[in-house]
């Protein structure tokens, strides 16, 4: 999305009337842009538009098409688009509408695939870790899309789960609205079947604060005991772009490392063979986030305690940066930057001590924007 439609909701509500009409402008501006580059696409793949109703194969096709020509498009830019091009009383376009959005994540997710992995030992952690004071600014996805594989004794029924930095753009009568949001795609183990879960952020507020956020609630997804998950993935998100991050890139390929390990000994004129063969195939490049982070750890200091307790993590906001000048004298008036420092979760008390506490399960924001729930196992 440009940098002149990408708003926060804040910001629009607050702007001038001139700024606003530069806004629709450059809103109109960019749709017909759109609008030109699909009519290019009917004109050269003109069998895809030759049947009156839409198909699903079709949308598939023009989406990634769409990805690849104009890669800032958001999902409700493209639906626009596609509206004119399904017929009003078409029930096909109007049941495709419930999955397109899978497929759109999917395309976002291809056009540049970033495949991570989380080790048990910081799930453990961030599980426990708590979110509250966390502005919604501060959630930023290293890239518009990445995939992250989850560990089954973690996640027994969800294999993998796309986060997408994403925003919802609509023209209406007061001008151009936009809401910035974190779709998350839950993709099950048993079955070739996704859930999508969408985060709205209000950029300004405390993520329990806000009552105008809403995670939307899925009824799937609570049976299937994903209730939990947008709250976590808060947190997989601030750890993955703060500044200790552990993280290790490897490759999954098992026949590009099987070559790896030969051309280790390999000399001459076959190493120069296995290097070639090695350059034909993907090397399943992965980053394992968490390399080294042990699950909560026990703490007996301060005392002997005969009761286990559990310490939540937390984010805190650490000034970082100096506040003096080459001299040492003090800058005055200076704003000092500020980072998200993560303090880990951890169990004070002897290992097979009583616990005291109730676990904390994070739960759904409810529509008023309530804080999770807490309970005991």
């Amino acid at each position: 999305m440009s940098s002149n439609t990408q708003k926060s909701m804040r910001e629009v509500e607050n702007i001038s009337t001139d700024e606003m009409d530069k806004l629709v402008s450059d809103y109109k501006a960019r749709q017909r842009a759109l609008s030109v580059v699909l009519e290019r696409f009917q004109q050269e793949h003109p069998h895809l538009f030759s049947s009156s109703m839409v198909t699903r194969d079709t949308v598939s096709v023009v989406m990634d098409h769409m990805n690849r020509m104009a890669p800032g498009i958001e999902f409700s830019e493209f639906i626009a688009l596609m509206n004119p091009l399904a017929m009003s009383d078409n029930e096909e376009w109007s049941r495709m509408l419930r999955e397109v959005g899978n497929l759109w994540v999917n395309s976002k997710f291809t056009l540049n695939p970033k495949v991570y992995e989380i080790t048990s030992g910081l799930l453990d952690q961030l599980v426990h870790t708590e979110i509250r004071g966390v502005k919604q600014t501060e959630l930023k996805l290293p890239f518009t899309a990445v995939k992250i594989m989850l560990p089954v004794d973690f996640f027994p029924k969800f294999k993998s789960i796309i986060l997408y930095e994403h925003a919802f753009v609509n023209l209406g009568s007061d001008g151009v609205f936009c809401r910035p949001s974190i779709a998350m795609l839950l993709s099950l183990r048993s079955e070739e079947a996704e859930i999508l879960l969408n985060n709205t952020l209000n950029e300004e507020l405390d993520i329990y604060e806000t009552k105008s956020q809403h995670i939307y609630k899925h009824d799937e997804a609570e049976d299937l005991g994903a209730h939990n998950i947008p709250h976590l993935f808060m947190n997989v998100i601030m750890y993955m772009t703060s500044q200790d991050v552990r993280r290790k890139t490897i490759t999954t390929n098992p026949e590009y490392n099987a070559l790896t390990r030969r051309l280790e000994k390999a000399r001459g004129a076959k190493r120069e063979e296995i290097k070639s063969r090695r350059r034909s195939l993907d090397p399943g490049y992965r980053i394992v986030l968490g390399i080294g982070v042990p699950c909560i750890s026990v703490d007996n200091q301060g005392g002997v305690l005969t009761v286990r307790t559990l310490v939540s993590g937390f984010w805190r906001n650490q000034v970082f940066g100096p506040a003096k000048d080459a001299d040492g004298t003090w800058i005055a008036g200076k704003e000092r930057e500020h980072r998200k420092l993560w303090i880990q979760p951890f169990w004070r008390g002897p290992e097979l001590a009583p616990e005291t506490n109730p676990i904390r399960v994070m739960r759904n924001l409810d529509e008023s924007g309530h804080a999770p729930t807490v309970i005991t196992r």
